[in-house]
């Protein structure tokens, strides 16, 4: 039975575009009548008609809250009382333009919803639809909790409103965090979902990729690319660019600081840093236009740089390495780590040294193993537990909570 469902997202953009873009086609194909709600939401839409030769509906959609930097917790809950307004006029919108009530909204990012001290009740009374969509940060299940979190319990949790009644399913991206949450809110279904990716180069601007390849002459390439902050663990990048054998190792770093890395004074930091190395350094601090411009500067790279900080959940850079057949330095813990050992994706090595950094290096740069990487069966195996056949399939189990209403 195919149903009518909004697909939302506030913000989308970088990975989050991409998302929207795959389960909004996902569902389609699975016999799905989708209206998308996003920013530039009718040219999407009009490239996911050429693909599924389907036609979607489209809202132009954007969150006021996208950019806002709450302080405090009360002020972190009014930003997301406020976003559950906008989410309920949208879906009135919605639902005038197609003269007909949805059968169910479909949030990319769950996440951006959740808050303490919000009434269940009402956010229930607000909606008054069956809601379902991706939990892409599940911190409370994922890793060790920040100071005082442990402390809190029933409604001062972070994810307490999954347990409102109009959660009926809720995918997550990492393994680890789906037992506490079922156990949690026993009421909602969770279900694991691929970590997807784009991989395709058509079209692509290829200018920093041939500077790359120009500038490294040769040299083992590693990458850190997209979006940048504090948690892509910059500094131990620059400290290992800095200590390497620029004889045999460049370095690049090349992507978009986020607002609030702006803010900290992250962006104008790592400059002053990378005008110190530049023969060992390639320092691009501007965004990839598409997703074809991303993925063709990373097949200029030898290995890719997941080497996180304080950072538990998943990462689609590890999809990208194993689809692009880029072997990863990756942090040793978290759901990353946990992939990267498990696949044999690359090698895992310490968040904070940079002797273990380099240790890395030499085992990516010399292993015979790394050298017919991606032919293991074990690399092999992840690219089919994360292709987009997954993807689809994951979506149509999240669909099945509907059939039971």
């Amino acid at each position: 039975m195919g149903y009518s469902v909004a697909v939302v997202d506030g913000g989308s953009g970088g990975h989050e575009r991409l998302y929207v873009s795959k389960l909004a086609q996902s569902l389609i194909e699975l016999g799905h009548n989708v209206h998308l709600c996003c920013p530039e939401a009718r040219e999407l839409a009009t490239a996911i008609s050429d693909s599924t030769q389907q036609n979607v509906a489209a809202t132009d959609f954007r969150d006021s809250q996208w950019h806002s930097s709450p302080r405090g917790l009360l002020e972190f809950r009014e930003s997301r009382v406020k976003r559950w307004r906008e989410l309920g006029k949208l879906v009135e919108d919605v639902e005038r333009q197609r003269k007909g009530r949805l059968d169910g909204v479909v949030l990319l990012s769950v996440s951006h919803y959740l808050s303490p001290l919000i009434r269940r009740h009402w956010v229930s009374r607000s909606i008054q639809r069956p809601i379902l969509g991706l939990h892409v940060s599940p911190t409370w299940q994922v890793g060790p909790p920040p100071p005082l979190r442990s402390t809190r319990f029933g409604p001062l949790r972070d994810d307490w409103l999954l347990g409102a009644d109009i959660f009926k399913a809720v995918g997550v991206l990492c393994e680890a965090a789906l037992p506490g949450l079922q156990q949690s809110f026993p009421e909602c279904r969770f279900a694991l979902f691929p970590d997807v990716t784009d991989t395709s180069t058509a079209g692509a601007d290829t200018e920093l990729a041939d500077e790359i390849t120009d500038r490294a002459a040769g040299r083992f390439v590693v990458m850190l690319a997209g979006s940048l902050d504090h948690r892509k663990n910059v500094e131990l990048f620059l400290q290992s660019a800095q200590a390497a054998d620029r004889s045999r190792y460049f370095f690049v770093l090349a992507g978009s600081w986020t607002r609030n890395s702006h803010a900290l004074g992250l962006d104008k930091e790592t400059a002053e840093k990378a005008n110190l190395i530049t023969d060992g350094l390639l320092y691009r601090p501007q965004r990839f236009a598409t997703e074809a411009d991303l993925n063709r500067s990373l097949l200029a790279s030898s290995c890719l740089w997941v080497n996180y900080r304080n950072f538990y959940l998943s990462s689609n850079f590890v999809t990208k390495g194993a689809l692009l057949r880029r072997p990863l330095l990756s942090q040793d813990y978290g759901t990353i780590g946990s992939r990267v050992r498990r696949f044999r994706l690359g090698v895992c090595v310490s968040s904070t040294h940079v002797s273990s950094v380099l240790a890395g290096l030499e085992t990516l740069a010399t292993s015979t193993d790394m050298q017919a990487f991606g032919k293991s069966p074990e690399a092999e195996r992840f690219e089919d537990l994360f292709d987009e056949e997954s993807f689809t399939l994951a979506a149509c189990e999240l669909m099945k909570e509907l059939d039971n209403l």
